[in-house]
């Protein structure tokens, strides 16, 4: 007998440990997948692969201002990722940035895989979590290119856990561990600190204005400000500047009548589709302590992403933001009520939320894609801007750190939002287009490299420049 059940024993072992391997591996290759066809991928990437060099050239000490831009602008970015990548030489760094983002999200999965199989003594289960994490869009969002917001998901994750054993138990390992994950959220990135101070609000209200649940975004918060020696008051001075730069102009960036623009917003919850079985299974009942904390979690940022579809809050980000936030519960919790209440009616409605996801999943890939990929004819041309002896470029439209990270020159641009109030022109590119000579004049930009569809618009003075350089695409002129 003993040998028959230490061979069952033994089976779902390696059962667990193959879906293991098989929700890894998924999750890594939906990520890399759109890498098949585009090798170069990025839109911040080129500026976290140069605040992370700029780290290491200035000996791993923090740059008083960003290098690279004509723009002068104070460093004050959240240090923890870019020390990280800072570690490695800009080859190294290169490479890394390929594989960065699936890699973490796979040990994202991990950690479902094992919260759901310990929630639910369930391989199937564990394994069903696992492909929801793969091919859900708002999971997905931001893991095929190179970014700070994977890493900062999964501290985030680690704090949720934390906090929620924390709540549903009352361990004070679980509170300070608790604390010291707020702390590296805040080092880590900004959009992730208001998903923090969201969900401890939350938590704060759900669990009868406990103060044990705003103290750990407190105590986060002054660490961050003790351990960066009070650096992180200079990332808190940009942070609270790009807010208010986005509330005065956000008709700006958000030009559609208000009920447009909120209905457009709100079917962005269809990234997320799990939170409907999220909301199911809490109506239903039946949730253990450390699901109902999760609960609240996802029921804290999906108000917030619901209230910032708002035009009038919508300078605190893009509503979608808050949904990837709450990405890891509502997965965790689908499987569970999955495993715990299989009837005809909760499965009909899993397979519509899978339905719903693998459609948007390709969608949201095309549209990355097409948003991220670096074409050749770009490439071309900084190649040749690399090898100018002119140092100050300028580039229709913006191209911001590419420019120069790539070719060394500085570019007209401002990293730091807490100069863009005196310098709209470096966010806007029909003011840039306004005030283009006198900002080649007080610039001294010697470079101008011009996409296409910009050759039209550019001023009557244009027409001294010297054409210098030309593939269809780009030009650069000399002024």
């Amino acid at each position: 007998m003993r040998r028959v059940l230490k061979r069952f024993q033994n089976y779902y072992c390696m059962l667990a440990l193959v879906l293991v391997v098989l929700v890894v591996a998924l999750v890594f290759l939906v990520r890399m997948w759109p890498r098949r066809t585009h090798k170069i991928l990025g839109v911040d990437t080129w500026a976290y692969l140069l605040e992370a060099r700029a780290i290491r050239e200035n000996r791993f000490k923090i740059p008083k201002e960003m290098p690279g831009y004509l723009v002068r602008s104070p460093y004050d970015v959240p240090p923890f990722f870019y020390y990280l990548v800072a570690l490695f030489p800009k080859k190294t760094a290169e490479v890394i940035s390929r594989f960065f983002s699936p890699l973490v999200d796979s040990l994202q999965a991990l950690l479902l895989f094992a919260l759901v199989y310990f929630a639910t003594g369930n391989e199937g289960a564990a394994f069903g979590a696992g492909v929801l994490f793969a091919v859900t869009p708002v999971s997905v969002l931001e893991s095929i290119t190179f970014t700070a917001r994977p890493f900062a998901s999964m501290v985030f994750t680690l704090f949720l856990v934390a906090f929620s054993f924390f709540a549903s138990t009352g361990n004070a390992i679980a509170f300070i561990a608790s604390a010291i994950l707020a702390l590296a959220v805040f080092l880590t990135h900004k959009m992730t600190a208001q998903a923090l101070a969201v969900v401890c609000v939350g938590f704060f209200l759900a669990y009868s204005l406990n103060v044990f649940f705003i103290a750990p975004l407190v105590i986060g918060f002054v660490l961050a400000v003790v351990v960066s020696g009070g650096y992180y008051l200079r990332v808190l001075r940009g942070h609270l500047a790009i807010l208010n730069f986005w509330r005065k102009r956000i008709d700006r960036r958000y030009s559609k009548p208000v009920a447009s623009q909120f209905v457009e917003s709100v079917s962005k919850l269809l990234l997320n589709p799990w939170l409907l079985l999220a909301f199911v299974y809490y109506l239903g009942g039946g949730l253990s302590g450390f699901e109902n904390a999760f609960f609240v979690a996802c029921a804290a940022l999906f108000v917030f992403a619901v209230a910032t579809a708002l035009k009038p809050l919508a300078f605190l980000g893009e509503n979608y933001r808050y949904l990837e936030y709450c990405a890891f519960p509502s997965f965790f919790l689908s499987a569970v009520f999955i495993a715990r209440q299989p009837t005809s009616l909760n499965l009909f409605l899993a397979a519509a939320c899978l339905v719903v996801s693998i459609v948007g999943l390709f969608f949201t890939q095309k549209k990355i894609v097409s948003a991220a990929a670096v074409k050749p004819e770009l490439l071309d041309c900084l190649s040749f801007v690399g090898k100018r002896k002119e140092n100050n470029v300028l580039a229709l439209p913006p191209l911001g750190s590419i420019v120069p990270y790539m070719t060394g020159k500085k570019i007209f641009a401002a990293s730091s939002p807490t100069v863009w109030e005196q310098h709209e022109e470096a966010v806007f590119s029909d003011l840039l287009l306004r005030k283009l000579p006198s900002l080649i004049r007080d610039y001294e930009v010697q470079l101008v490299i011009v996409e296409k569809t910009y050759a039209s618009k550019l001023p009557h003075s244009a027409k001294e420049w010297k054409k210098v350089f030309t593939n269809g695409e780009y030009s650069v002129y000399k002024t």
